[in-house]
């Protein structure tokens, strides 16, 4: 088993949460490691929607998922942090009288030390629901991630769903491309935000409603008004999924000792702290009374964190 230093404070999760909170870490005078599960850094936003546009932080009036998190690594990376990918923590070692709080084993046969550890693990990873009607299972026509704008041009594009990231897309996907844009919704209006609703029809998405998919037929997709029973058909060349996605959250033994709600979020205090003392957390897995969940927040969370350790090795200015 190899051996390291010992850090201040470990990371353990490498969405935008945890890259901030390791170079916020560094750039105060901490000594952090990141680790992180997969082999890219980026968490949600780089594995789930990197073409989505962010409209709600601030700097921008928008920018893609993708750009941001390129930013937020290339800031982390001028800091040279300590960072180890396709790893997790297998298991903590509780210390006591020592200039340590605990021994970490990691998955790549290495030990690490550290004072503090804070959880900035999302949701965990995701899986998406997928479309169960005959000829979908088999069909490459089919995608459940938007990354490339380039292989929609020319394209007749079926977007299935009503949430936010069905009608972000359809929209994105309108207006940056030569395409052919329908969105296609069980029920009679859309989950998504109401300005964005808006633009489908200003973008010159074609909208269908109260209509649930039957079945694949080749490059025809068959769907029923469920209000008028009207069965109808559609032709794609690519549908792109977005019924949500399913977290696989599997916290590991270690994180038992956790207080968690019924919904398995960690409890956090305004410190950040949980309910073992040095370990926080931030982010989708925490939960506080009136929480808001964006992702500015998380960068929130992510600052006040960083500073109760800095308080603790008094190097607080």
């Amino acid at each position: 088993m190899r051996n390291t230093n010992i850090y201040d404070v470990v990371i353990l999760g490498g969405g935008p949460g945890g890259i901030y909170a390791s170079y916020l870490a560094k750039n105060k005078g901490l000594k952090p490691l990141l680790v992180e599960k997969t082999n890219i850094l980026g968490g949600q936003p780089v594995h789930l929607y990197p073409q989505k546009e962010i409209t709600d932080f601030p700097l921008f009036s928008k920018i893609k998922s993708f750009d941001f998190i390129n930013r937020l690594v290339n800031q982390f990376n001028c800091e040279k942090i300590d960072k180890v990918i396709n790893s997790t923590i297998e298991k903590v070692i509780f210390e006591k009288g020592k200039k340590w709080n605990f021994t970490c084993l990691l998955t790549k046969n290495r030990q690490i030390r550290t004072q503090n550890l804070l959880l900035a693990i999302g949701n965990g990873l995701f899986k998406p629901n997928l479309l169960a009607i005959p000829g979908a299972k088999n069909s490459n026509k089919i995608e459940y991630r938007f990354s490339d704008i380039k292989k929609y041009q020319n394209k007749n594009i079926v977007i299935l769903g009503g949430g936010d990231s069905a009608v972000d897309f359809a929209n994105t996907i309108a207006t940056k491309s030569n395409t052919s844009v329908t969105i296609l919704h069980r029920r009679d209006s859309f989950r998504a935000s109401g300005s964005n609703v808006k633009l489908l029809n200003k973008n010159g998405v074609r909208i269908i409603l109260n209509s649930v998919c039957l079945k694949i037929s080749k490059n025809f997709l068959f769907y029923k008004n469920v209000k008028n029973n009207k069965i109808d058909k559609i032709y794609f060349d690519k549908i792109l999924v977005q019924y949500g996605q399913n977290p696989s959250i599997c916290l590991p033994n270690w994180m038992s000792k956790l207080k968690l709600t019924e919904n398995k979020k960690i409890l956090v205090n305004i410190k950040q702290e949980t309910s073992i003392k040095n370990i926080y957390a931030i982010g989708n897995m925490t939960f506080f009374e009136n929480k808001p969940y964006m992702l500015i927040n998380t960068f929130g969370e992510a600052s006040t964190a960083i500073n109760q350790i800095l308080i603790k090795k008094k190097q607080y200015v």
